[in-house]
């Protein structure tokens, strides 16, 4: 089963900016599954024509299939709107995947300490709605002490690739508003770009974090 799209469901564990009740309910959901994958693409699937709105995560897949392979990637070419399109490619058989960053940065210290910190004297319950609101209140209380331990994770693209990407937000805005072919051109040139670059930085990483394993294993 495959659910794929614009759930209108935020929330960091998909790399989304904010988190909202929809999200928040999806996420306690799957964080009770161990036969759901989440597949998010690595860039965001919104980027808004006015510059000074930030990109944001609003497409994801949600696979009840157990350990598959699979490539998610936005086909930033494809489409006019400032809403891109994703492919998602399955394969039964292992694929390399890029598994998402986490937009947030939780300090598991401080994290553990405000749970140490956190008064809830259980009362006495008879019934099993009494018992799901304790443990409803329970998770909000895990979820909200969480949030105040994490921080927004920086963006670590270098400087050139998000000067790149800003020329092609502008780009895609003077387009949008003009429909003029030459900024067309200079929007699919700018595009192809990107994702080359983008591409490339993956791989990087990808080799880097495979390569710091293997010495990890070594020693």
């Amino acid at each position: 089963m495959i659910i794929a799209g614009d759930l209108n469901a935020k929330h960091g564990a998909w790399n989304s900016r904010k988190n909202d009740q929809v999200g928040k309910t999806l996420n306690e959901y799957l964080s009770s599954r161990i036969d759901t994958t989440v597949a998010v693409p690595s860039t965001p699937t919104r980027y808004p024509t006015d510059i000074n709105y930030s990109p944001d995560f609003l497409y994801i897949a949600i696979m009840k299939t157990g350990n598959i392979g699979y490539i998610i990637e936005n086909l930033n070419d494809e489409l006019f709107s400032d809403h891109t399109p994703i492919l998602l490619v399955i394969s039964i058989s292992s694929a390399h995947t890029y598994p998402p960053k986490p937009q947030y940065i939780t300090n598991w210290k401080l994290f553990e300490k405000e749970m140490e910190n956190l008064s809830f004297p259980l009362p006495k319950m008879s019934s099993k709605i009494q018992i799901s609101n304790v443990i409803n209140h329970l998770s909000s209380q895990r979820s909200w002490k969480k949030g105040h331990s994490s921080q927004d994770r920086k963006n670590d693209l270098p400087n050139f690739i998000q000067n790149h990407i800003r020329k092609k937000r502008k780009l895609r805005a003077a387009w949008q508003r003009n429909r003029d072919p030459d900024i067309k051109k200079s929007l699919n040139k700018q595009t192809s770009l990107v994702r080359e670059l983008l591409h490339l930085h993956m791989d990087n990483e990808w080799t880097w974090l495979m390569d710091s394993i293997d010495n990890n294993d070594e020693g």
